[in-house]
Order: structure tokens, then sequence, then C-alpha cells
């Protein structure tokens, strides 16, 4: 089996080639940059004919989370296990992962009882590689000392802004506001991770995105954190720990099967609330509200 190296947020991933030779994984390349890195993720295609075997464990093993109809996290004697069922959409999909989630395998059905249609075969795999498998590579980082947000990520002057805010709120849409009027550098749109190295919080583009598919093998050191709502009028305060975890808790990616992991993301998100200046900001996504944070940020800087 061979492996092909790409590198974010101080880690490194180690992806099956066969699973590079699909044509949704073509933006990897623009992670393969060596990085110093801290641990190490391994992800492999399974071989098809254990699928049903390792199904059938999965699904009778204790289910820790469930997210609607999308999959269920199962809990196994050695690791987890990812079930998605088979839907008109796409076939049944399995991601086995170890405890401590630096080994995962993908597994794809054979058996038609599991395939919802020959068609579907493809799409299925594009689901698993592009949100299953980051979804849970993200959640499972929180082990190694890494906070996932549902966030935005800018840099200018050296520095990083992180834009937080649900689906609509208009992050990807303040990076693009500083990229027009500031020059900034776009790094991420929705999925952007930070760790703290020593008392420096640093912001990371990754290898996967939202909707706006917009990463970048880039990380800064974070600057302020801007919790945002649309307005009438631009309006920007500075928030208190308090009020910064309560937003953090509701815009970062938790891994909520994994008792360990959450643990360790609340810590993080405490010491970020704690360390980093955190704001709100009311606002008509224009050029004012654009000089009104950036002046803020300045003048806190200076």
């Amino acid at each position: 089996m061979k492996f092909r190296e790409f590198y974010f947020a101080n880690y490194r991933l180690l992806l099956d080639e066969a699973i590079c030779n699909e044509p949704h994984t073509g933006h990897l390349a623009d992670f393969e940059k060596p990085m110093s890195y801290t641990d190490t993720f391994t992800i492999q295609l399974g071989d098809e004919a254990e699928f049903k075997a390792r199904y059938e464990e999965a699904i009778t093993s204790p289910k820790v989370f469930e997210d609607t109809q999308r999959y269920a996290v199962h809990k196994l004697k050695d690791g987890w296990a990812v079930v998605a069922p088979a839907r008109e959409q796409i076939s049944c999909m399995l991601l086995e992962s170890s405890r401590d989630c630096a080994q995962m395998s993908i597994y794809m059905p054979k058996e038609r009882n599991f395939i919802s249609s020959d068609s579907k075969i493809d799409k299925a795999k594009k689901i698993l590689v592009t949100a299953y498998v980051p979804h849970f590579i993200i959640s499972s980082m929180a082990l190694r000392g890494t906070l996932a947000l549902h966030a935005s990520l800018v840099e200018r002057d050296g520095f990083g802004v992180l834009f937080l805010g649900p689906s609509g709120m208009g992050k990807s849409t303040q990076a693009k506001l500083w990229e027009r009027y500031l020059g900034a550098d776009f790094i991420i749109g929705d999925r952007a991770v930070c760790r703290q190295f020593g008392s420096v919080w640093y912001g990371y583009g990754m290898p996967w995105d939202g909707t706006d598919d917009i990463q970048r093998q880039k990380f800064v050191p974070v600057r302020a954190l801007v919790a945002l709502e649309q307005a009438k009028e631009n309006r920007l305060c500075r928030l208190s720990a308090v009020e910064a975890m309560q937003v953090l808790l509701r815009q970062a990616r938790l891994p909520v099967w994994n008792e360990e992991a959450m643990q360790k993301n609340t810590e993080q998100m405490w010491s970020m609330a704690q360390d980093l200046p955190f704001y709100h900001l009311q606002n008509m996504a224009d050029e004012e509200c654009v000089n009104l944070v950036y002046n803020t940020l300045y003048e806190v800087k200076k």
C-alpha cells in the first residue's frame, strides 16, 4: 500500500494513493509542502470483502452519537465506527478509527443490499472523503490540542482575525470585504482551526472547507475573534471571557461522542476566551464595518 503525504495545522496526513486518485481530492495538492508536525493521521481503503462483517459489528456496538439520518458513531472495543446508512443519493458507508483517531480505514460495500444503486458508488466515495473523513479528523484533533471552529480566517499585517457565526451570518462576506478594502489574505472560509504554542494562538487553513471552497496551507498568529450579527448599523463591542465562551460553545466543532476530547476542547475554549480579544460585531457588511474592526484591532495591537 502506498501513501501520499499532506500537511496542515502542524499535522501530517498519510492518505492511501487509491483515495488520492479520486478526482475530488485534487485540492489536496496545495497541502503537499512539508511543515513541522506533532502527530500523523493515516487513512487507507479497507478490503471491500471485509465490509459486511465490519458493518454488522459496528451497528451492533453501542451507539454514542447520531446526527439525524446522516451518520452515527458507534463505540468499538478498540476504536470508533462511523456508519452512514444507504439512502436514495448514496450507498452505505463505513469509517473505522482507532481509539486515538490516528489510524482510519474506509470500507465500501460490494453486496447489492448495501448499495442504493450502482451509479451512486462514486458519489458515496466523494462524500466519505470530502465530508465524513474531514469532519472526523477535525473533531479528533481535539485529542491533540486543536480547536476547530465554524469560522473564516483572514490575515492582515502579520496577524489573523477569525470571524465566527452560524451559516448565512456573513463569515465569508467579511473575509471578502477585508480582501477588497484592506488587501487581506483570505485563508479559509468555514473550517478554521486553532492551536496554542507557548503563549501564542495560531489560526490555520485546512485541506477541507465548506461552500466557499477556500483552503490554503497557511497559518498566522491570531489577533482577535469577532462574532457576527447582521444589523442596520455598524457597532463593535468587546466581550467578557464568559460571553466569549458562550459564543465558542455554539461555534466550535465538538467531538461530542468522545468524553476525553470534549474535556480538552472545553479547557481550550476557556483558555482562548481569557487569552484573546473577543468582539461582537453588528454590521451592514460594508467598508465602514471593515475599517471599524481593523482600526480597533490596530489600536489594541499598538
